[in-house]
This record gives structure tokens, C-alpha cells and sequence, in this order.
């Protein structure tokens, strides 16, 4: 059973919500949330406050889990709100169909990957989780049902995709899943020593592997290098499946993961990657989702948490920005041990307020800190802006609005189809309620 972060959200210590409702009590009953601004949440992973209602009423979808409906001959399944992903593979891999976009961990509800809409490692090919949505039921705070695809109530389906859980409460969705003959993917790891080196890997990647994604150094020596894994599906008929449980970190005191510790953390990080690796098997949970292997990770930065600062630039000025942006990090001394780097394709984003754009698309996560690490993102975020970038929503919280009113200029659109019974920590401090 995956776990719940009941409060607070994956990167923030903890906010309490004034009341809390299951899924199921809102859809039996939607008069319960009425009178206040409900939120619908899934497990609590967002890093930042679009999960967070505080001083106002959540609405968890977990005990909606059920698959309902599986057609073999096309793939396409359908299941409630609160099923996760990683109840998703474990269930339809051995049986030979897994996900087609999935993020970098599955401890998410199918809720949550639509109003998210949550990208993988080979968004260059498929696009993102909304992209293979063929419908999904939407309860409305004021009682109306909606069932929402591309041919009815498009418009809600559009703003629901990515919408950040502010139009409605979803009760079940259909999506396609894709036929596998493994469990395992056949892994390459590449090292480049610049950016301008990732970019040329790359590209000449896309064509041979679907999966592709890069780890990054920040280090003040010598950012802007790095390895590249890039992998695709085994065809060896291995059904054989990682083990499920994870390993529980405990919260400390103290962050493991700092601006001392970053170095070291880093450095043992890439000696382990330090050869060329050709053909690697590999189980698709260490691929996939590496962190999942440890429950509760985030607690590895300390009871002050850690903030993500997950951004996207255009192909064109991606190699100036991303490597001042590199250099700014190092030069501050705060360098981010888990820094992922990948592209992005050129499809037309599924949700009016979807993260994924043509470009490339670097996470950086910082223990916090306090005005020293808020001091650093605003120096990003000026190179950000120049080079016409958008910062991930769903890993957001601190974003000024000039940023976010530039990086979703869609917003307006959202804010006319949003129900107007719900809102967030994000949805105030961006949006206004």
C-alpha cells in the first residue's frame, strides 16, 4: 500500500487543513465541502502548496482505488481517482502492459498525474500522462457530474489536465496503456563533460532509445557535467519484478542532504556512474523511480524541508541559460545533489496549463535554508525570465506572479472554468483565491 503524506506536502514541513474528507464521503455526499474551499489531494507528493489547503478542507482520493475496467486488445483502462501508479504497474506489467508517460515516482494517483499532468523520461516521444487520457468523470462542488474528453466538455477537460485540482474533483479516468515483454529496460549511461556535450548526446539519442534523462553536476569546479541514461524497454519475456517494500528513512534532527554534504553525496554519486555502460539490464523501478526505494526520502534534508526548483527553457536559449543558471547555483556554494536534466518534445501540451513545453528541462533541490536559499532563486529566476522559461507548478512554492503570469499565460482561461468551491495554498498566493 503506498503511503500517505497526510500533511504538509513532500518538500514543506507540515500544514494542517481544517477538515478532512475521503473521496467517496464528497461523492456521496458533496454538501459536505460546501461553505468552505475544498481541495482534492492524492498521496501528498507535490513538493511545494498546490496540495495544501491550510485552515480549510481537504478532500484524499485514496480510498476511491479500484480498477474498474481493463480491455486487453486495446490497452485501455479505466480505475478511480486515487489508484496509483505504482498499483498500476505491479498489477498490468507481469501482464505484459505498463504506462506509457510516467513521472519519477509512482507514488501518485491517477488524480494527481492528470491534474499535474506529469511527464516521463521519453516525453521527446509520447508526451505527457494527459496526452493518453481518453475520458475522466469531474464532481463539481455544486453537485453537477461532468464526464470530460476531447469530443465532450473539451474546454473542462482541457483545463482539468494540468489544472492543479482546481476545477473539480476527479472521480475516475480512462487511459490507454501500452504492451511490454519485460519488466526490465536495456540501460546506456553516457558521460558528457558540458552542456553543449548533453545536448549533442541527446539529440542523437532520441531517434535510438525512447527513455532518456541525465544527472548533472553543480559542483563550483565543475558543473555542467554529467552522464546521460538512456534506455529502452527489455523484449526478453523477464516478468520478474522488484521487490515492494522500501526502506523507511526516519527524520532526523539535522538535514543529511546540505550544502556541506552536497559534495561528497555528489562526487559517490558519479564515481558509481563513472563507466560506460553498454546494455545494462535494468528492473524499470530502479529506472523509473529510483527514490522509491526509500520511503520517505524527503526527510533526508531536515524538518525545515527542501525546495525544488524545477524549470523549463526554450531549445534556443536553453545552453546559455541553463549553464548560468548552473553557474549561480555553484558560485553560491548551496549545490543540489539531485540535479536531473532532460528534453522536452515539440507535441502540443494536453492540459491549458501544462508544465511541458519544447525545450529542455532542468529539478535542482536545496535543503532549506531560509532568505539564503530564496535569495538564490531570485537570482535564477531573472535568468529564467530572459531566456522565456516557466517553472514546474506542481514543484512550486515561492514563485513571484510576474513569473507565473509570463510562464502560464493561459491562466485566465483556468481561472473562468475553475470551480469555484475549491482553491489552494498555490491557487492564493498566484491566482488570488
Amino acid at each position: 500500500m503506498a503511503k500517505i503524506q497526510s500533511q504538509g506536502s513532500w518538500g514543506l514541513p507540515a500544514h494542517s487543513p481544517k477538515r478532512t474528507f475521503s473521496l467517496s464521503q464528497v461523492q456521496n455526499q458533496v454538501d459536505l465541502v460546501k461553505g468552505d474551499f475544498a481541495l482534492p489531494v492524492g498521496l501528498g507528493r507535490s513538493y511545494g502548496d498546490v496540495g495544501l489547503n491550510t485552515g480549510h478542507t481537504v478532500v484524499n482520493s485514496r480510498d476511491a482505488n479500484h480498477f474498474l475496467s481493463f480491455d486487453r486488445e486495446t490497452g485501455i483502462l479505466k480505475c478511480q481517482a486515487g489508484v496509483t501508479l505504482a498499483e498500476i504497474q505491479r498489477t498490468f506489467i507481469p501482464q505484459g502492459f505498463a504506462l506509457i508517460a510516467t513521472p519519477g515516482t509512482a507514488q501518485v494517483s491517477v488524480g494527481g498525474a492528470i491534474a499535474n499532468d506529469v511527464h516521463g523520461k521519453n516525453h521527446h516521444r509520447v508526451s505527457s500522462f494527459g496526452a493518453h487520457l481518453k475520458e475522466f468523470t469531474l464532481l463539481r462542488t455544486s453537485g453537477e457530474v461532468l464526464v470530460c474528453s476531447p469530443s465532450n466538455n473539451s474546454e473542462m477537460f482541457e483545463a482539468t489536465i494540468g489544472g492543479l485540482g482546481l476545477t473539480g474533483f476527479i472521480l475516475d479516468a480512462t487511459f490507454t496503456l501500452k504492451k511490454v515483454n519485460s519488466a526490465h529496460l536495456i540501460q546506456d549511461t553516457i558521460h558528457f563533460d558540458n552542456l553543449a556535450e548533453f545536448l549533442r548526446v541527446s539529440k542523437d539519442s532520441e531517434s535510438s532509445h525512447e527513455y532518456s534523462v541525465a544527472w548533472v553536476d553543480t559542483s563550483k569546479r565543475k558543473f555542467g557535467r554529467g552522464f546521460l541514461m538512456r534506455a529502452n524497454m527489455a523484449d526478453d519475456g523477464d516478468f520478474g519484478m522488484p521487490p515492494a517494500k522500501a526502506i523507511e528513512l526516519p527524520m532526523l534532527p539535522f538535514g543529511v542532504v546540505n550544502k556541506y554534504s552536497n559534495a561528497i553525496l555528489a562526487g559517490a554519486y558519479r564515481l558509481s556512474n563513472s563507466r560506460h555502460n553498454s546494455e545494462t539490464k535494468v528492473d524499470y523501478q530502479k529506472y523509473f523511480y529510483p527514490l522509491d526505494a526509500i520511503a520517505y526520502w524527503n526527510h533526508a534534508y531536515g524538518p525545515k524541508g527542501f525546495y525544488q526548483y524545477q524549470f523549463v527553457v526554450p531549445h534556443e536559449s536553453a545552453e546559455a541559460a541553463i549553464n548560468e543558471i548552473l553557474k549561480q547555483v555553484a558560485l553560491s556554494g548551496n549545490q543540489s545533489f539531485l540535479s536531473v536534466l532532460k528534453t522536452l518534445g515539440g507535441q502540443k501540451p494536453a492540459g491549458l496549463m501544462s508544465f511541458t513545453r519544447p525545450g529542455v528541462t532542468v529539478a535542482l533541490e536545496f535543503q532549506n535554508r531560509g532568505i539564503e536559499t530564496l535569495e538564490l532563486f531570485s537570482r535564477l529566476d531573472k535568468i529564467l525570465t530572459e531566456a522565456n522559461g516557466a517553472l514546474n507548478l506542481s514543484k512550486d512554492a515561492r514563485m513571484p506572479k510576474a513569473l507565473f503570469e509570463q510562464s502560464y499565460p493561459r491562466f485566465q482561461e483556468l481561472e473562468a472554468l475553475r470551480d469555484p468551491g475549491i482553491s489552494s495554498g498555490l491557487s492564493r498566493r498566484l491566482m488570488g483565491f
